[in-house]
């Protein structure tokens, strides 16, 4: 495996150390830009104009590292100069979709996958898009013998959102296009008018896939609305299975309420091959090591994305208000830390201050994620079940365990009667149904910690404990930076 040839892995770059990749991953949109030679419209528009600085944390480090590890593992496993792997290319190529099913098991190069979710803005798009730009996207092979072909066109990686609607249909149809624009193929076209059906048209686009030693795949999107809740949600379920089982790696990201359709073991076994990742606002769980993660996050990667005369003049003070407005979320905090630059820009103010992120985090338009940020700040699952994509219950269970039900670990309870012959069979429950029942149990988790937090005494800690701590710890921060 490792040192043989392998004509997949020749353009492919070969990261030896974390730190090389740890360079690759790092990105400054301002590396090549004399700030003092910009004028007013032009550092107005870099502000308006997503840029995004990235300065891997340890948890991006470990997610790429793990990509990476599964894009090279699965090129070398399916090296085209073994004969056993060109059989088995071949075999799945040219199975007929009408009859045969052949990702219903795994092939023999193995599975592997990996689920990357967290809320809304803790950098799992602008993760996995700048380790895809550590790579030449397609690769273009001339004739090898050895290989067996004449010339064929690799794709390195590939991004596909899920669709909207959570059909098949239109999740195909969005892969097939996005191979044509960059493959220059007919596809999109050919393949629908060939296969009729969509369960034949699937496994002829997972053919397709194979059929260009495609490294990685990610998924993008996953959300509660369009893989569980959606009526079409087993079907889609199956069909990212299928997937996963043809030996390409895939990595799924998506919010946290999205992965609620993993309960079946041999599901579940599939998405643990690999270390699932979860992406939390830095230091929602008090993790060791966060602050030094804000630090890379904030300081050296956010806030030097700087374009006003002045500079700042009390750095330390503007990390920490970023940290309490944004709730360690870093979409949040690069949106306050931007918003706020526009602002002084607009009122000739030559330097950003943490009154003027304060005032952004206060205006109206964050009127709406308030409680988001509250919720991770304070440390209170309350202000999160106002949005459905946060598993609430998941953070309850770190900051308030005395406020969860004794069974709230067990997501689904099945009552198991014995069995008669005059009875009916059991009745399959639908996702639909799967979904209103957990939903059921979630209000019911609610209005229990509501009623609690009611009938509370004035003095007992559980009533603002939190919330008191943590205001303290501010207050001690803030007398520490004026001393």
């Amino acid at each position: 495996m490792f040192g043989e040839p392998n004509p997949l892995l020749d353009l492919v770059p070969m990261f030896n150390d974390p730190k090389d990749l740890h360079a690759a991953l790092t990105h400054n949109p301002l590396k090549d830009v004399d700030v003092s030679k910009l004028n007013f419209m032009q550092k107005k528009i870099l502000l308006a104009t997503p840029q995004v600085m990235l300065k891997p944390t340890t948890q991006t480090l470990m997610a790429a590292l793990t990509w990476y590890s599964m894009m090279v593992g699965s090129l070398s496993n399916r090296n085209p100069l073994r004969a056993e792997n060109r059989r088995l290319y071949w075999e799945a190529l040219n199975a007929d979709p009408n009859r045969d099913k052949p990702f219903e098991k795994p092939l023999l190069t193995g599975i592997s996958a990996n689920v990357f979710k967290g809320p809304a803005g803790t950098g799992k798009t602008v993760t996995y898009q700048h380790f895809s730009n550590c790579f030449q996207q397609v690769i273009e092979h001339g004739r090898n013998d050895a290989a067996g072909w004449v010339s064929i066109k690799q794709l390195v990686y590939f991004h596909v959102d899920m669709s909207h609607d959570g059909s098949r249909k239109g999740f195909l149809t969005a892969i097939l296009m996005k191979l044509d624009s960059l493959l220059g193929t007919d596809y999109g076209t050919t393949l629908p008018r060939a296969h009729k059906t969509v369960e034949t048209l699937a496994v002829a686009t997972i053919q397709r896939l194979l059929a260009h030693f495609t490294g990685i795949i990610f998924i993008d999107e996953i959300q509660l609305r369009n893989l569980v809740k959606n009526s079409s949600a087993d079907l889609m379920q199956t069909f990212l299975l299928s997937l996963i089982n043809s030996g390409i790696p895939i990595v799924l990201t998506g919010n946290e309420r999205a992965m609620d359709w993993v309960s079946y073991s041999q599901d579940i076994t599939r998405l643990l091959i690999t270390n699932p990742i979860h992406a939390h606002p830095i230091g929602a769980l008090d993790e060791p090591g966060w602050e030094a993660d804000w630090n890379a996050m904030c300081d050296r990667g956010v806030m030097r994305f700087y374009l006003l005369d002045e500079p700042v003049a009390n750095p330390a003070a503007c990390s920490e208000m970023l940290y309490r407005c944004s709730g360690g979320v870093a979409r949040l905090a690069h949106s306050l830390w931007t918003q706020a630059q526009s602002h002084c820009l607009i009122t000739a103010k030559p330097m950003v201050a943490p009154e003027d992120i304060e005032a952004v985090f206060n205006s109206i338009h964050y009127d709406s994620i308030r409680n988001f940020v509250n919720g991770f700040h304070f440390k209170n699952a309350d202000l999160l079940t106002l949005y459905p994509d946060v598993d609430s219950n998941f953070y309850r269970r770190h900051w308030q365990p005395s406020l969860m039900p004794s069974d709230s670990h067990i997501d689904t309870i099945t009552a198991v009667e014995p069995p008669t012959t005059k009875k009916k069979p059991p009745r399959t429950l639908s996702e639909q149904s799967k979904f209103k029942s957990q939903e059921t149990r979630k209000k019911t988790t609610q209005a229990h910690a509501a009623h609690l937090k009611r009938t509370l005494s004035p003095d007992d800690m559980r009533r603002e404990g939190h919330v008191q701590n943590n205001l303290n710890q501010l207050m001690k921060l803030k007398d520490a930076a004026e001393s």
